[in-house]
Formats: structure tokens, sequence, C-alpha cells
């Protein structure tokens, strides 16, 4: 049986983890934050398309979601080609919180994100463009990154895509 208060807490950890309040959350995977909050209390379980959403939003198997309590559990600190589109959203939606909006358009809006190995490759348009990166926001990229990938050691690489 399903231990609807374990679920919720693990939903509320990995809401948090992400800094996304419950609306924001409710927004990603298109359910009202009075559902996310009722899950939350473990008054009530996601349904199963919204417990996909959640799993690969937050990057953990179901069964993890479900049986396991995430709070202590140590979570997966590998990125792959099927995780990194979904974390590099979460990067950008991160960065555009801590930097006007000027700023966000001309040095990450026209970024993207691969893997090699265990390394996060950001590709951006042109040499000026990385260099800047990489000086001024290496360390706020991590810290985003390592709110869904808690405990990520990999390398942060940056490159133009010219």
């Amino acid at each position: 049986m399903i231990d609807v208060m374990k679920v919720g807490r693990n939903i509320q950890f990995l809401r948090k983890s992400s800094s996304f309040t419950q609306q924001e959350l409710a927004s990603k995977i298109n359910v009202s934050h009075q559902a996310v909050s009722k899950w939350e209390r473990g008054e009530s379980l996601p349904e199963i398309d919204s417990m996909v959403h959640l799993s690969k939003l937050f990057n953990v198997s179901l069964d993890d979601l479900i049986d396991r309590d995430l709070t202590t559990y140590p979570h997966e600190t590998i990125i792959d080609e099927g995780n990194v589109s979904v974390i590099w959203d979460h990067v950008l939606s991160v960065m555009r919180t801590k930097v006007n909006r000027p700023s966000y358009d001309t040095w990450l809006k026209n970024t993207e994100a691969r893997v090699e190995h265990d390394s996060v490759i950001v590709i951006s348009p042109n040499e000026c463009s990385t260099d800047w990166l990489r000086t001024r926001y290496k360390r706020p990229i991590r810290e985003a990154i390592c709110q869904l990938v808690p405990g990520y050691s990999g390398e942060i690489i940056f490159r133009s895509s010219t």
C-alpha cells in the first residue's frame, strides 16, 4: 500500500530543493496549486500522469517518489542526455530570477546545454557570450544545477557554437 504521507513529504522536499513555490510546480505539471498542497499534506495522491511528470521534472524514478524517503536518500548525481534539457530549463528559470531582463536576454536566453561524460557543456552563440558566462555566471549556474541534482560534482564547461 502506498504511504500517502511519504509521497507528500517527497513531493514537498523535491519542490523546495528546486526552489519552486507550489504555484510554480503546479504550473509546470498542469495541475492546481491546491492539488499540490493536498499532496504535500498527505490528503491525496497525484494521478499517475502527474506522478510521471513529477518524476521527470525532479529526475527521480517513480519507485523512489513512492517508496523511498527522499529526504534522507542519496540522489543521483549523474546528468545525461535524458535529463539535461529539463535541468537546463530549470537553470534558465532560476537565472531569470537572479539577473535583470536585459542581462538574461543578452547572455542566457540563447544558450543550450549538452552532456559529455559527466560534464555539462553550456553552448552560447559566440565567444564573447562564452567568456561572459564563464566569468560571471558559472557559480549561480552550478547552484541551480545542484538544486535538481544535489551533490553534482561534474564540470561545467562553456563553449561557443561558432
